[in-house]
């Protein structure tokens, strides 16, 4: 999170416009070409939010996702926040605006687990355990400010409807002055097809999985090696391995019913064809089909499934 102090008697406007002029400048430069090249940067994810006082002054700030094309150490992430920092606390200087040392700037790391961010801090997570990343970005509507007299924006609305305040009215006038021409959510240039490449390449998918091992082992399957000994030990023949990036897509995109009908109603032998024909029917991208194939060293002659 990126923000500065407003200054007394100043209006959210104008506040919001030197938090524009100060965040364009934080992303470019040389400090950037190092940023990249020190923790393998690709891009960011911004949301523009306020919240408002009465008074018509209020307090801007920019949510930021931060994308890198590695898994950062603790040690990494640290000094990366670091870096984040000072260049954040030199770009408000040099716009002559103060930006607090802590509530100026403010870092989460968040690790991926199945496609959500479960490591997300109470910061982000506003005391909801089913709050996410993505409502944390895009549903400022239902948010609520933390303190008394300042307001999220549709939150200034329910206080004027409950008090009658005619002050919420001067103050939402002065927000529609500051969010004029301001994009709720943008991603920077080129991270689109950035994103597109890794996905069409498997790699994001992969790296969710990995990302945290500690929680994504629980809902891996086993291992299709050891998946085969325990069906030959028990006299049976494995005729399918659903590798765990497949299982993991499937689980995640709501398909397992649909892969254990399709197990259900087709021939022992047809398995791999009608599984793979189901995946392609459901959108499933090429690795994710690659991940259904029949087990090495075995055959699909004896009838039945264990």
């Amino acid at each position: 999170m990126f923000t500065i102090a407003d200054e007394p008697g100043e209006m959210v406007a104008a506040t919001t416009t030197a938090v524009r002029a100060c965040y364009t400048e934080m992303f470019r430069g040389g400090w950037l070409a190092r940023f990249k090249a020190a923790y393998g940067f690709v891009g960011r994810i911004d949301a523009f939010e306020w919240t408002l006082r009465l008074d018509g002054s209020g307090h801007p700030h920019v949510q930021s996702i931060l994308l890198f094309d590695r898994v950062l150490t603790p040690v990494q992430a640290d000094r990366a926040v670091v870096m984040l920092r000072r260049r954040w606390l030199a770009v408000t200087d040099a716009q002559a605006r103060h930006a607090d040392l802590l509530a100026g700037f403010r870092a989460e790391r968040i690790g991926l687990v199945d496609g959500k961010c479960r490591a997300v801090s109470r910061y982000m997570a506003k005391g909801s355990e089913a709050w996410t990343l993505g409502a944390e970005l895009t549903r400022s509507d239902v948010k609520r400010s933390k303190h008394s007299m300042t307001f999220a924006p549709f939150d200034l609305v329910r206080y004027f409807a409950e008090t009658g305040d005619t002050d919420a009215i001067f103050a939402w006038r002065e927000f529609e002055k500051a969010c004029r021409g301001v994009k709720s959510l943008r991603y920077s240039n080129g991270l689109k097809a950035v994103l597109d490449a890794a996905c069409s390449l498997g790699r994001i998918p992969e790296a969710i999985d990995l990302a945290d091992e500690d929680d994504a082992e629980e809902d891996l399957p086993p291992d299709a090696d050891e998946i085969a000994e325990e069906v030959l030990e028990a006299g049976h023949v494995a005729v399918a391995v659903i590798e765990a990036r497949t299982w993991n897509w499937a689980r995640r995109a709501a398909h397992l019913d649909g892969i254990l009908t399709t197990l259900e109603t087709c021939e022992v032998g047809a398995f791999v064809p009608a599984l793979i024909d189901y995946l392609r029917r459901a959108g499933a991208p090429p690795h994710i089909v690659a991940g259904v194939h029949l087990p090495d060293g075995h055959t699909c002659e004896r009838q039945g499934l264990s």
